[in-house]
C-alpha cells in the first residue's frame, strides 16, 4: 500500500486510520505488537489497523519520512494527526485509539 493510497483511504474512513510501521527484527515491534492488536481489537468499531512491514515496504515507509521503528502515525481526513516513534506501552497505545 503507498503512501496515496493510505491517505485515500484515511479520507474515506469515518475513522482514524491506525498505520504502525513494523520489521519482523524489531524486538520493539515485536513487544508491542500484542498490546497494539489488543487495543485494535477492543476497539475495532472507532479505527482502523494497518501494519506495515518497513522491510517489505520500503517505499512507502521512505515516503512517510519513518527514520525509526516501530513508528505509528494517526491519519484521519487524508491527514496526519499525530506520529509516535518507540515503543509504546498497553496504556499509552489505548490513548491513540
Amino acid at each position: 500500500m503507498n503512501k496515496q493510497e493510505l491517505l485515500s483511504r484515511s479520507r474515506k474512513s469515518t475513522r482514524p486510520v491506525i498505520v504502525e510501521f513494523w520489521a519482523p527484527w524489531c524486538t520493539p515491534c515485536k513487544m508491542m505488537a500484542p498490546a497494539l492488536e489488543k487495543a485494535a481489537s477492543e476497539h475495532s468499531n472507532s479505527v482502523e489497523l494497518i501494519r506495515i512491514n518497513a522491510d517489505e515496504d520500503q517505499q512507502t515507509t521512505k515516503d512517510f519520512n519513518i527514520l525509526g521503528i516501530p513508528t505509528i502515525l494517526v491519519l484521519s481526513g487524508g491527514e496526519e494527526k499525530s506520529r509516535h516513534t518507540g515503543m509504546l506501552n498497553a496504556s499509552q497505545l489505548g490513548i491513540l485509539f
